[in-house]
C-alpha cells in the first residue's frame, strides 16, 4: 500500500497524539507511586478541597 503525503500527515499526528497520551500516563502513573510515601488521607483532603474551592 503507498502513502500519499495526506495519510502520511494523518499518521504522524495520531503517532503524536499517542505519545503525548503515553507520557501523560507515565507522568500520572509516577504521581501516584509518589503518593505511596506519603499521608494518602491527607493529600486527598487537599486534591478535593482545590477541586471544590
Amino acid at each position: 500500500m503507498v502513502l500519499n503525503d495526506k495519510m502520511t500527515r494523518a499518521l504522524k499526528v495520531v503517532a503524536v497524539f499517542e505519545a503525548c497520551r503515553g507520557l501523560l500516563v507515565l507522568f500520572a502513573g509516577v504521581a501516584i507511586f509518589s503518593l505511596i510515601h506519603q499521608n494518602i488521607q491527607s493529600v486527598a483532603e487537599q486534591l478535593v478541597g482545590h477541586m471544590h474551592a
